[in-house]
């Protein structure tokens, strides 16, 4: 049995066998498979920037819909194509934004390339929260005062650390 690892399309825990990803799209890069995304948690007002990182094609995009296996199955905003599909430029992470989602835990993210050959589900991947959650922090910041005197600055104005 080889050791190498061949990519295997949305099948967690199976690296060896043989995959038709990127053989019948012609690719420039193989495969789409995530290993990690950048936040666990988004805002339900959506807009929240996601980087996902894995393996993804760079020669087409890729739609990411938010899902939660009833109701909810949202695209994410990507940029290109109607802003559906994002498009990594090194093969190895892809950006994109969270939609407006209703507050739940553990949504799916479905990847799927723009040719639909390559599909990958990351299963629990995200969970929606209220916004004001995600805000508190600037809620809690405005209970101080400024840093610095309100009003129009110049150079002057700088106090000498010395």
């Amino acid at each position: 049995m080889s050791t190498s690892s061949l990519p295997s399309t949305g099948i967690a825990g199976f690296t060896e066998g043989i995959t038709t990803d990127g053989i019948l799209s012609g690719a420039g890069a193989y495969g789409l498979w995530v290993s990690s995304i950048s936040v666990s948690e988004v805002g339900d007002n959506g807009g929240w920037q996601i980087i996902a990182t894995g393996t993804f094609p760079t020669d087409q995009g890729v739609q990411i819909r938010l899902q939660d296996g009833a109701s909810v199955d949202d695209n994410c905003y990507g940029g290109i194509g109607n802003g559906i599909f994002a498009v990594s430029k090194d093969g190895t992470t892809l950006e994109f934004a969270s939609p407006p989602a209703p507050i739940a835990k553990n949504y799916d993210l479905y990847f799927e390339s723009e040719d639909a050959l390559l599909t990958f589900l990351l299963v629990a991947a995200l969970d929606v929260v209220p916004r004001r959650w995600s805000t508190g922090l600037y809620a809690i910041r405005q209970m101080f005062p400024p840093p610095h005197d309100p009003g129009p600055y110049d150079i002057r104005d700088e106090k000498d650390p010395t």
